[in-house]
């Protein structure tokens, strides 16, 4: 779902924003001001004749800040680009008023109350007190329009596309590490490398494991021997679903190596900066004890 504020959390980079090169030099452009006030320059116009309408999904490369620093640029997300749903400006001056003096392709400059932005355009209950009295500075890009069935049309098509390319890196991983095991319905590699004697895990059991969590290139993201604490779960509960299948596999004092799908693990979202979407984990673990 496109949220129609900006998130706050947005407000994270540090980093500045080039423009993009074919983008013409401010001096080449005058600052035009709206009868609502909205300041801006023009520094590039892509004389195309598609403009946003309302609840059209823009992509936006974009940076903003104050002169003494930077507060968000869209080279720190890992798309590259903010989608934001276009709306109407909800008060004079606005960044949508901005947004929908655009055309497709066009690079802007311009100025808004850092105030203003922050309570009224990104919903925040209050502006930070450094920000207070200031103008923020956007460097805007409209590098895409869509409708919500074409952006949900793209998305559907590129998952399609990574899953399958998830397919083949884990087939090519299987083949190249001679592994033999076939895997469950699920997808699911569990590679025992050490049988234990004790007896296996039902639905609902609490046990402790030590692990080690690894992408298939080898990139260490966790684990528990790491902070010399195995960890404690509940099968089918609070872990993701390749843990549980897997876990529920083994007799406790087994070691084995699980090869999780991102179906089965952390999907479309990934985790965090360590766990890319629609990334296959491995895991090594061994299944300490069963909690009584």
């Amino acid at each position: 779902m496109i949220k129609r504020k900006m998130s706050l959390i947005m407000v994270l980079a540090s980093v500045m924003f080039l423009m993009s090169c074919d983008m013409l030099s401010e001096k080449k452009a005058e600052f035009q001001t709206t009868e609502s006030g909205l300041k801006y320059k023009i520094l590039y116009s892509s004389k195309d004749t598609i403009a946003p309408k309302t609840d059209d999904i823009l992509s936006l490369v974009m940076t903003y800040g104050t002169t003494d620093s930077v507060l968000f640029n869209t080279n720190s997300i890992p798309q590259g680009a903010m989608k934001l749903m276009m709306q109407e400006p909800g008060y004079p001056g606005d960044f949508y008023e901005m947004m929908g003096l655009m055309h497709l392709g066009d690079s802007v400059v311009f100025y808004q109350d850092a105030e203003s932005f922050f309570t009224k355009t990104a919903g925040s209950p209050m502006c930070p007190p450094e920000m207070m009295g200031q103008q923020l500075t956007f460097n805007v890009k409209l590098s895409k329009i869509q409708t919500e069935k074409e952006l949900q049309d793209e998305m559907t098509a590129d998952m399609e596309k990574r899953r399958l390319e998830e397919a083949e890196i884990i087939n090519k991983y299987v083949e190249e590490n001679n592994i033999t095991v076939q895997a469950t319905e699920s997808g699911l590699y569990v590679i025992v490398t050490e049988e234990g004697k004790g007896s296996k895990p039902l639905q609902g059991d609490k046990v402790k494991v030590h692990y080690t969590g690894t992408l298939l290139d080898g990139t260490k993201f966790d684990s528990s021997l790491d902070r010399g604490q195995p960890f404690e779960f509940n099968i089918g509960r609070g872990v993701i679903r390749g843990w549980s299948e897997g876990i529920a596999m083994l007799n406790v004092g087994s070691k084995a190596r699980l090869i999780i799908p991102s179906n089965l693990g952390y999907g479309e979202r990934g985790s965090g900066a360590k766990i890319p979407p629609f990334s296959p984990l491995i895991f090594d673990v061994e299944l300490i004890e069963i909690v009584k």
